[in-house]
């Protein structure tokens, strides 16, 4: 017999939600005044208010969650508890659209594949929320909030010439890297070209991809080099193809938009245990880094490194089950994605280009 009966809307009501919110901003406004105790809101007064005559309730493991975040100033986990709310609740949207659109169509099994899908969709919000307060635990509770001053960055166009290169991410006008994997090969170029996002002028840096000849993505990433020699992603526009055809821009980014922060894709001095965001959109972009050596070794058709290749980790918190392996040779780049779990490459240095 087919399922046609839906659960319930999520515990977060839109009065709950409202008041929430206006905790969070008193919050965010008290921690930048001063961290007197009496500056900050009282945790027992949250969420005790009335929205539009509805009281919010406080009796779930979420919201009591989030009020024992906003009490001890954990910034960070209330990015994650966030971020899992509005997963749950678009999860819960695709369900009524989909309930809806099942309605005006002769399926029996269509209310209970809507239920199969929400579901599967909730788990993976949690499963993200879990990896959101790893994240937290590695990086701490404080906002994330880097402001660049864009004197402290270089020109693109000196990179290479009067400015030393980052030895890990070369970002030198006419670089250009060509990977290949079982079925994917990758072309990584640096154009010349200048974007400036936030004051700061960036290199514009072309990623794209094809599996068996068929383009599937072309990127154009920003990066800028600080006076130091770390390496900032500022954003990107991602084009994702199917069937030769512009399917969407997932994935895209840009730095001062919509809450998007900058973040660090290459330091200039990386050291091991390190863990460092190289990007930041709630919910759209959350790649993370570790450092994991700094002697590693590995051999691919272009280059190879021994014993003094970078090597890192990284992951998203959006697909918590997906990580990477990257070597990086120095003065060439990355070489090398591996898979952790297999110890297999997924895709290799097969031709490069510095000037």
């Amino acid at each position: 017999m087919s399922k046609t009966r839906l659960p319930p809307y999520p515990v977060l009501s839109a009065a709950c939600a409202c008041c929430l919110l206006g905790a969070v901003s008193s919050l965010s406004v008290a921690n930048d005044m001063d961290d007197d105790e009496d500056s900050a809101p009282k945790a027992e007064l949250f969420c005790e208010l009335e929205h539009d005559g509805l009281s919010c309730e406080t009796d779930t493991r979420a919201t009591r969650n989030i009020i024992a975040a906003l009490a001890q100033r954990k910034f960070c986990t209330l990015n994650a508890e966030a971020a899992r709310f509005g997963c749950l609740n678009e999860a819960e949207d695709d369900r009524w659209i989909a309930a809806g659109n099942c309605l005006n169509a002769d399926d029996p099994a269509c209310f209970g594949d809507a239920n199969d899908d929400a579901a599967e969709s909730e788990a993976l919000c949690d499963e993200q929320f879990d990896a959101r307060l790893e994240v937290c635990a590695a990086l701490g509770e404080a906002k994330y909030d880097p402001m660049p001053d864009p004197a402290d960055f270089v020109h693109p166009a000196d990179i290479g010439t009067g400015v030393a290169a980052n030895p890990y991410l070369p970002l030198v006008p006419g670089s250009a890297w060509v990977y290949e994997g079982e079925e994917e090969t990758v072309t990584v170029s640096v154009t010349g070209d200048i974007k400036e996002i936030l004051g700061v002028p960036c290199a514009v840096v072309r990623d794209v991809v094809t599996e068996d000849g068929e383009l599937v993505e072309d990127t154009y990433d920003w990066f800028a080099q600080d006076l130091q020699g770390n390496v900032w992603y500022f954003g990107e526009i991602a084009r994702n193809y199917e069937d030769g055809e512009l399917v969407d821009l997932e994935g895209s980014w840009t730095a001062g938009k919509d809450g998007a922060k900058i973040g660090i894709v290459m330091p200039t001095d990386p050291q091991p245990g390190a863990v460092y965001r190289q990007e930041f959109l709630l919910g759209e972009a959350e790649d993370m880094a570790e450092v994991l050596e700094l002697d590693g070794s590995a051999d691919t058709p272009a280059a190879a490194c021994d014993g003094d290749c970078l090597v890192t980790l990284e992951y998203t918190a959006l697909e918590p089950d997906a990580a990477e392996h990257k070597y990086y040779a120095p003065g060439i780049g990355m070489i090398m994605e591996l898979d952790p779990e297999t110890g297999e490459p997924i895709i290799e240095l097969v031709e490069y280009t510095l000037p």
